[in-house]
């Protein structure tokens, strides 16, 4: 399916589950409790253009009245395999947003099971939260942990839903059917582990702050106080400050005349003056020399490139030898604290990181589902620079020794990749899993495969070579 733009693809493609009656039909939906449009005195329901035309104004409104850009999404559905900046994904996605074409993508199927299960409220609720992961890619927020992503994601929706009900869009039983739907979709997962989004609690507490107080005071979105999506009130005007007078220019230096001129010393003797200094010889023998001594002026000094950040190394999609369909289930940066935490002795991995001269670090996490024999259903890449080759080479030690003790993995023969490189292999409780490590100068790769049934190691093998390839080509 082509891309559309907010609101076009909406009014189509959501209401052909969810609405009962394509917005192309002109049909008029069937009144039913729930959002409702604005302007109408009927519960909304069927054409949701109007629903994400709201937020996409709601947004645009709050980011432009703090003096930051604003881009509205692009959105796509997910009836079967499609492309993206992202990987290929197909209907069993559900939902996500994609950084790297700003694009969330949606799954009529779930949204209709959404519908059903808690009402119409909820299926907006899901879009309004991938919104939110949009406004956070706009703004650059980054995060020690996906949970705090997620739970932000939430408070942003939270704030819409204020929005929505303080224009008196929402139906009674709309904010009813947004809790039971966030509560159902908490997990007890551990904080630092992929995919974790908090518990029920966590994530109706973070909604409710995200309503009760903003997307600034309540969700700590870095934009200025005030901004709530409403136009804030001119400020009185300044008094104005007194008119200083102003001081007398400095006078211009003196130009001195870098010509040759010729004359005489004291002593009568012939002077040539230059700006140059080099000696001149006349038909009565050398002349003497007046030099210039004003220092020659620096040669400029182009400013270094910055390094290409290691998120932007990761690949955004993978291509491998079966060619099953992955779709990017989860992705981050590493902060200092979050990397050393996730090893067994954090304190033992701050000594050795700062030793080490870790400097960034960042994954991205592709799954795929029902893959074919000898394949990877799941596939972590991640990328961790430092600050010199011996130190990447140290940690390679330490990394690969942690990740053996920590899952019962033993070591296999690695291919070989990069500098060097080490691979550990052993079952998982999903299947089997193969871990390879590869060192490229001051660059460690980490890829971890999962097959359910067979072999990872083709699939594994292939996305480190893809990862530095594009490393090499930085």
């Amino acid at each position: 399916m082509p891309r559309f733009l907010v609101p076009w693809l909406l009014s189509l493609a959501l209401t052909l589950t969810i609405g009962g009656a394509p917005a192309l039909a002109q049909q008029t939906p069937a009144p039913a409790q729930g959002y409702q449009a604005v302007n109408s005195q009927q519960p909304y329901s069927g054409d949701f253009a109007t629903i994400g035309a709201e937020i996409d104004r709601y947004w645009s409104d709050v980011l432009t009245n703090a003096g930051a850009r604003y881009v509205s999404p692009g959105i796509m559905t997910l009836t079967g395999p499609t492309g993206s900046g992202c990987g290929v994904y197909d209907q069993r996605a559900a939902a996500f947003y994609c950084t790297n074409d700003q694009t969330i993508y949606l799954s009529p199927e779930f949204l209709a099971r959404q519908d059903a299960d808690w009402g119409d409220y909820a299926p907006i609720a899901v879009l309004a939260h991938e919104w939110g992961h949009h406004v956070q890619q706009l703004l650059g927020v980054r995060y020690s942990t996906t949970k705090e992503q997620e739970q932000q994601a939430d408070c942003l929706t939270g704030a819409f839903t204020r929005h929505a009900d303080d224009l008196g869009l929402l139906d009674y039983g709309d904010f009813h059917e947004v809790l039971n739907a966030t509560d159902d979709a908490g997990d007890f997962l551990p904080e630092d582990a992929p995919g974790a989004h908090g518990t029920p609690e966590e994530r109706v507490k973070a909604f409710s702050r995200g309503y009760g107080g903003g997307p600034v005071v309540g969700c700590a979105l870095p934009l200025s106080v005030g901004s709530t999506g409403l136009q804030q009130p001119a400020a009185p005007p300044a008094r104005p400050a007194p008119t200083a007078i102003p001081a007398p220019p400095p006078p211009a230096p003196k130009q001195k005349d870098c010509s040759v001129q010729a004359g005489f010393d004291e002593n009568r003797r012939p002077v040539v003056v230059t700006c140059s200094g080099i000696a001149a010889q006349t038909a009565n023998g050398p002349v003497a020399i007046v030099v210039d001594r004003r220092p020659p002026a620096p040669t400029p000094i182009p400013a270094p490139s910055p390094p290409v950040s290691v998120y932007d190394l990761l690949p955004p999609y993978l291509t491998l030898p079966q060619g099953q369909v992955f779709y990017v289930y989860e992705e981050n940066v590493y902060t200092f604290d979050g990397l050393a935490n996730r090893f067994a002795d954090p304190v033992g991995a701050v000594a050795g990181l700062r030793q080490w001269g870790w400097l960034e670090g960042a994954y991205r996490i592709f799954a795929s589902d029902n893959p074919p024999p000898n394949a990877a259903g799941w596939l972590e890449v991640h990328i961790h620079r430092f600050a010199d080759a011996p130190g990447a080479e140290a940690a390679l030690g330490y990394f690969a020794a942690t990740s053996a003790a920590a899952a019962g993995l033993g070591a296999i023969p690695a291919p070989a990749l990069g500098d060097r490189s080490v691979a550990l292999a052993g079952p998982a409780y999903n299947g089997d899993e193969v871990t390879l490590y590869v060192r490229r100068g001051p660059f460690l790769i980490r890829v971890t495969g999962i097959a359910p049934n067979g072999d990872p190691m083709p699939d594994v093998a292939a996305a480190a070579q893809q990862t530095l390839a594009r490393i090499d080509a930085r």
